[in-house]
């Protein structure tokens, strides 16, 4: 069970960034698409990287990651429901949240 968690929490992974991406190119002018289209996407995927990813020197504990998991999941939802659809933001959450569940646990 856990490699087919894994797929779906890297998968999950990949979807925010460009969820982030398209909800960012969904602001009307181009210094808020910059930013939130370009920035905050490339500092959140520095932040997974450094500091969640499984191999990374500087993982942090678990109580830690979860807390980085419901902000940056948390996030993603939020931008996505405003920005792009209502529905793809709750397919995205249930799916986000279901999965850190069973990473948490397995």
């Amino acid at each position: 069970m856990k490699p087919i968690n894994d797929t779906i929490r890297f998968l999950v992974e990949v979807a925010s960034v460009i969820l982030l991406i398209v909800a960012g190119l969904a602001f009307g002018n181009l210094p808020a698409k910059i930013i939130f289209a370009g920035v905050v996407p490339l500092v959140l995927v520095a932040i997974w990287s450094i500091f969640m990813a499984p191999k990374s020197d500087k993982r942090l504990p678990e109580v830690q990651r979860l807390l980085i998991e419901i902000l940056f999941f948390g996030y993603t939802a939020v931008m996505t429901w405003f920005m792009i659809s209502k529905p793809v933001a709750i397919i995205y959450l249930v799916v986000a949240v279901i999965n850190t569940y069973f990473d948490h646990k397995l």
